[in-house]
């Protein structure tokens, strides 16, 4: 009868902790959605529920303008309701936003009559806490806004976005309709997670509940460094890294300690099969989940992460295992 050794014990036992730590970061869930260029975020507060605030943060220096559209193409700039924003002045403070429109990917049309999009300004410009000084534009629309109505119960909301390094070139008479928008250096798209809050947008308001959508999906645009991912909260996932490290240690503490007992792992084998099918049923509720994320986001395609990728493997080696240890103990 084959008896697996100490050193292919242990080698399962890291293996099945790289699962668990697989399992443990699947759920972190992110309220922002970033590339290497931009965050954004989407807050609902319970003092003005009828507005939803928009803040989108530079990751990089020297921006010229950051934007974002809702309600069209789920990958493109055709029939989205756009926001676009820059400094309001030189010495940094307050932003400038305006709305625009297309009907293709192509320089976006001014609105005439664009409803309120207000700015706010506290929360906008190059804010003094960051290091170092990035633009931010914080602004506010009506969730039932004709042009992109947002649902008062929407736990997400896709968007596409944009990132240009050229100055905005003032319009006549400071109008910012009127004002010249040169062409986007990043763009990208995504889901992003809508945050509930307790209070007014003045206070910042207190987190209440965040969205069931498991973690914001994205997909990179155009641009040198167009690529990027969701923002996990780094505190859970150190706190996840450090509980994983101690479920490591016990394991391989408890395999080195019954070594010597062999009938111990009569078990192996059954509980082996078991983990198996366990992980397989979840990969299955993966695609289901995937399958249904893709009918949501209409037809948007499947975004591939390093997590994802990550997961594909270890599954696939996992397999391999059990397909290699067949082969062993019938020859």
């Amino acid at each position: 009868m084959y008896i697996p050794t100490s050193t292919a014990r242990l080698k399962a036992t890291f293996g099945f902790s790289a699962l668990l730590a697989l399992a443990a970061l699947s759920t972190v869930q992110a309220q922002q959605l970033c590339s290497p260029q931009l965050c954004i975020t989407a807050t609902v507060f319970s003092k003005e529920s009828t507005t939803i605030e928009f803040s989108l943060s530079a990751q990089i220096d020297s921006v010229g303008w950051v934007g974002m559209g809702i309600g069209g193409q789920a990958g493109g700039m055709a029939g989205n309701d756009l926001a676009i924003c820059w400094p309001a002045n030189a010495a940094g403070t307050g932003a400038i936003v305006s709305q625009r429109s297309a009907t293709m990917n192509g320089p976006p049309s001014p609105l005439t009559n664009p409803p309120a999009f207000k700015i706010q300004t506290p929360k906008s410009g190059f804010i003094t806490t960051a290091t170092p000084k990035r633009f931010t534009c914080t602004f506010s629309r009506p969730l039932n806004l004709a042009t992109s109505p947002i649902a008062a119960t929407a736990a997400s909301v896709h968007i596409i976005y944009a990132v240009g390094l050229k100055p905005v070139v003032a319009g006549a008479g400071g109008d910012p309709q009127k004002a010249s928008i040169q062409q986007h250096t990043f763009t990208g798209f995504g889901s992003l997670e809508i945050t509930k809050k307790e209070g007014a947008s003045a206070g910042n308001g207190t987190a209440t509940t965040a969205s069931a959508v498991p973690g914001a999906t994205h997909t990179p645009g155009t641009g040198s460094n167009g690529g990027g991912s969701t923002s996990p909260n780094v505190e859970e996932i150190l706190e996840t890294q450090e509980q994983i490290d101690t479920l490591i240690k016990v394991h391989a503490s408890l395999v080195r300690f019954f070594s010597h007992l062999q009938h111990v792992f009569k078990w192996h084998r059954p509980l082996q099969v078991t983990g198996f099918l366990t992980v397989l049923a979840a990969f299955g509720c993966i695609l289901a989940a995937l399958a249904k994320s893709s009918s949501l986001n209409n037809g948007a395609p499947m975004v591939y992460s390093t997590h994802a990728i990550v997961g594909l493997v270890l599954v696939g080696a996992l397999v391999l295992q059990v397909i290699v240890g067949v082969f062993i103990f019938t020859n």
